[in-house]
């Protein structure tokens, strides 16, 4: 398994605050998470994944996400 964050950790990572993570957990619109027991975790290659699924090309007008 890939090297592992908490939330405030995580949250640093991709550069959004733990609130947002708690929201985008509840309703499905952040990065993947794992429960380990209580504690929610997120693996850096899920988050890595899911920023590169959002980057922009510079030059999109349209601001699609790239292929």
């Amino acid at each position: 398994m890939s090297m592992v964050m908490r939330t405030p950790e995580a949250a640093r990572y991709i550069s959004k605050s733990p609130s947002w993570l708690n929201k985008s957990r509840a309703d499905l619109s952040g990065p993947p998470f794992m429960r380990l027991g209580a504690t929610i975790v997120y693996a850096v290659s899920d988050l890595n994944n899911w920023m590169a699924d959002r980057k922009v090309a510079a030059n999109d007008n349209q601001h699609t996400r790239a292929a």
